[in-house]
């Protein structure tokens, strides 16, 4: 209601207090954030690649790049992906790891 108090029985409900970790008593939710973190990493890093290689394909074709700085490029990029797909294999095994119920820590 418009003056704060519950409409049923017109008692003050302030709702919980400030500092409230009740709810995060499980860790879940962090795991979940630390997962789509990653994902949402691994995602840039392969948006970047895409990129680069269209960069360099385009340079390639212009004549502005020899094809041997090309390779070496090439190298650096195939290790972006490497990266990328491997904060994405974290990024499951986070998913499906067990959380220890009562103090947040992953189970092994």
């Amino acid at each position: 209601m418009a003056n704060g108090r519950c409409r049923m029985h017109g008692g003050k409900n302030p709702g919980a207090p400030k500092g409230n970790r009740s709810a995060y008593r499980h860790g879940c939710y962090t795991a979940i954030a630390e997962r789509r973190a990653l994902n949402a990493r691994a995602t840039a890093l392969l948006i970047e690649a895409i990129r680069a290689r269209t960069d360099i394909g385009r340079k390639l074709r212009q004549g502005l790049l020899r094809p041997e700085e090309a390779e070496k490029q090439h190298e650096t990029i195939r290790a972006k992906i490497a990266d990328a797909f491997a904060m994405r294999k974290e990024a499951v095994a986070l998913k499906y790891a067990r959380l220890d119920r009562y103090h947040g820590r992953r189970e092994d």
